[in-house]
């Protein structure tokens, strides 16, 4: 762990009171909410506290189906929960009186809530400035494109998505990129218990599983572990005959043990859109520019990592990388590496070198940096 990433003596350039609203998910994307919150609690001058969403929900999920055993009578539903979200959100707006929300992936929330935002702003006579993470570009664009006039400054984790979309630089639209929290993604110590020969972990999309299903796992000891409900089942009993896959979800700091310990991490894009509302759920492979968040954690980790190719890719890591296209070629790199052990530890060295200022108090630093401009243009509260 290097606790010199921590940037603890940023400062901005005005006192600001951030309120950051987590997403609708449990893992990766709350991931990306918990470490954001961390690093702006270490900006001098920014007062930031949090609004968990989905815990809220699941909270009064809890509660309503106990209810319904006890009592035996309906007492809700799925969208009551959110309904009791988002007022309990907007009492929290209300009282705490922030200066800015940080929405975190902002898709999973009500886009009445945005509207009622504003309608109590302007009673109460105050300008919350409203802004948000786009943490699904490009794969989700037919949301996005919905989304993104509820607010007044928009995040987002594709470079070429910000081109895109202010093309003649007349909105507040800021390329943040990926990142990783050195209190969790750092090199050493390895846990041999986590120290498979190959890993991978994320929701296998349509794609990524098709890709896994073409390499012949025999002789290799894979950890492969994520979600499968979106796969094609013959591709998923394809894998699941080597004894390779787990089909659940870890939590990011197990994660990164298996970042540590494997001698052979995968990195996979995604080009799926899983949204229901979206009119196509799958994007061309060039769409995307940017590389994901996984790959920048696990190099901070201190992986050797074989990756699916992006434009970003080599502009960070250059050669430290090896690239596949399909799951033969995929195959081809495991069987070449895991018997080349030094040439491993150097790419692997030289893939963390690569993203040692891709911290989040970095990225937290761009976000205040741009949120304070903001405020001076509309008007601040």
């Amino acid at each position: 762990m290097n606790l010199s990433q921590l940037d603890n003596t940023a400062s901005t350039e005005k006192p600001i009171k951030l309120l950051v609203v987590a997403p609708g998910s449990v893992y990766s994307t709350f991931d990306t909410y918990r470490y954001y919150l961390d690093a702006f609690d270490r900006i001098e001058g920014v007062t930031a506290s949090g609004f968990a969403f989905h815990n809220v929900i699941e909270y009064h999920r809890l509660g309503r189906v106990a209810m319904e055993e006890k009592q035996g009578i309906i007492y809700g539903s799925e969208a009551s929960d959110i309904v009791r979200a988002v007022r309990e959100l907007l009492l929290e707006i209300i009282l705490n009186k922030p200066d800015a929300l940080f929405f975190i992936d902002g898709t999973k929330i009500p886009p009445a809530l945005f509207k009622n935002i504003r309608m109590i702003e302007d009673e109460m006579n105050r300008n919350v400035l409203l802004s948000c993470y786009m943490t699904e570009a490009p794969y989700i664009n037919d949301v996005l494109d919905g989304y993104q006039n509820y607010f007044d400054v928009l995040f987002f984790n594709d470079l070429e998505e910000v081109k895109r979309r202010n093309y003649d630089g007349g909105f507040f639209m800021e390329y943040l990129p990926h990142s990783f929290s050195p209190l969790v993604h750092y090199p050493y110590p390895v846990d041999e218990q986590f120290s498979p020969d190959v890993f991978f972990c994320g929701t296998l999309f349509p794609e990524r599983a098709n890709i896994l299903a073409e390499v012949d796992w025999s002789g290799i000891n894979a950890f492969i572990c994520g979600p499968t409900g979106l796969a094609y089942e013959e591709d998923i009993q394809i894998i699941d005959r080597y004894g390779v896959l787990h089909q659940h979800t870890l939590p990011n700091k197990e994660v990164s043990e298996y970042y540590r310990g494997a001698k052979i991490c995968i990195n996979m894009n995604r080009t799926y859109g899983w949204d229901k509302s979206l009119t196509e759920l799958s994007i061309p492979k060039d769409l995307a520019y940017s590389v994901g968040p996984r790959v920048i954690e696990a190099a901070a980790c201190g992986a050797f990592i074989v990756s699916e190719p992006r434009p970003e890719l080599q502009n960070i890591f250059g050669d430290s990388i090896p690239t596949f296209t399909n799951g033969r070629e995929l195959e081809t790199l495991i069987r070449y590496y895991l018997e080349r052990e030094d040439e491993r530890m150097e790419k692997a060295r030289q893939s963390t070198l690569a993203v040692q200022s891709m911290t989040y108090d970095a990225r937290a630093g761009l976000v205040v940096d741009t949120l304070q401009s903001a405020l001076s243009k509309f008007g601040g509260k």
